[in-house]
């Protein structure tokens, strides 16, 4: 468990305030921070980075448009942290738990059955269910998977890329440490229970041997705890056998929720309910102070400073779509696109 005392302080960035009235239930408990710019974003990196060094802990991150509506001090994050496939569900109503299973389920047998119409790949990669669960989420289909990063700017930039003024982002960071290990003690007591023992000894074996990197690639244990009629109400993190270019280009995993009957946002703040410190559960926001003329985040520079660091969109979604929707961020600094723009300029002007 994380402390406040000792040489793992948190910098006083960090400290935040805990959201008493926040994602859902009014139970959740994590911290929000706010961010004023650059320099703060680096303050919150590095302490991430010690975590990781000292603590060995494995943190991991997602950025997003903050979709919250502040009135009276009070938060609404209806449509942050949503699975695709509950957006759906939400969408056209569909409310009954058995009816989104049976739904879920013929979603992927008919993808399993039609993908080789699009795209030249073999039935045993398709086979293990969380396989198959990667390539649908990859191509837009909607699933039960939430995308995360291990990367901290990675986030930065998928919470600001398609920036518009005005708007407010949130990065989301977990410490996955500390959700697996709360999501195993939820899996141990479940499966103690009469007629699950087959599947106790399964997990028990493969969570054993390679407790650090368990992530449910067994298909048969995957299915029997995640496709279940009686859903557990957990959220474990996920890395597929097979890799595509973006998971690579991304440092990109999936948190999956055991029950889809539920929202994704409810599961996880449940789990933190015994997150005694609340330090395991940061929301930074990256927001525009619009009455605050001195508060204002530079945006431009957040992006740029990113550019900087080559995580840009033709290297995060590495095809043509990628490279062509990143153009939209090289016309907040046009120089970029000719860097000898200003000396041509002046040259221009000599001229005449």
């Amino acid at each position: 468990m994380n402390n406040w005392e000792g040489d793992m302080d948190f910098p006083d960035l960090l400290k935040g305030e805990i959201l008493a009235k926040d994602l859902s239930r009014e139970r959740n408990k994590s911290r929000r921070v706010k961010i004023q710019g650059w320099d703060d974003l680096i303050k919150v990196f590095d302490h991430f980075k010690k975590l990781d060094k000292i603590k060995k802990e494995r943190w991991i991150f997602r950025g997003e448009k903050l979709s919250a509506i502040k009135e009276k001090e009070s938060y609404d994050y209806e449509k942050n942290l949503v699975t695709k496939i509950e957006e759906v569900f939400d969408n056209f109503e569909i409310k009954d738990g058995r009816k989104r299973i049976k739904i879920e389920n013929d979603l992927i047998r008919k993808f399993k059955r039609q993908i080789h119409q699009y795209m030249d790949i073999s039935e045993s990669e398709i086979k293990n269910i969380g396989n198959c669960l990667s390539f649908m989420r990859h191509y837009g289909a909607p699933t039960r998977f939430l995308d995360w990063t291990y990367s901290f700017f990675n986030a930065v930039y998928f919470a600001i890329n398609r920036f518009k003024k005005g708007s407010n982002y949130v990065v989301w960071a977990i410490n996955d440490t500390w959700l697996t290990e709360k999501a195993s003690k939820i899996l141990c007591k479940k499966f103690e229970e009469k007629g699950n023992e087959d599947l106790r000894n399964k997990f028990k074996k493969y969570y054993c041997e390679d407790k650090e990197n368990f992530d449910f690639k067994n298909e048969e244990l995957f299915a029997k705890t995640f496709l279940r009629d009686n859903p557990i109400e957990f959220i474990h993190a996920y890395n597929p056998l097979k890799l595509h270019k973006r998971l690579v280009s991304q440092r990109a995993l999936f948190l999956c929720p055991g029950d889809i009957t539920k929202p994704f946002k409810d599961i996880l703040t449940g789990m933190f309910e015994e997150d005694e410190n609340n330090t395991n559960f940061f929301m930074i926001e990256i927001t525009e102070d619009k009455d605050n003329e001195e508060n204002k985040v530079d945006m431009k520079e957040i992006l740029y400073k990113l550019y900087e660091l080559d995580v840009i969109g033709s290297n995060i979604f590495p095809d043509l779509q990628g490279f062509a929707e990143s153009l939209a961020t090289y016309v907040a600094f046009p120089e970029i696109l000719s860097p000898q723009y200003e000396e041509f300029k002046e040259l221009y002007k000599s001229c005449f």
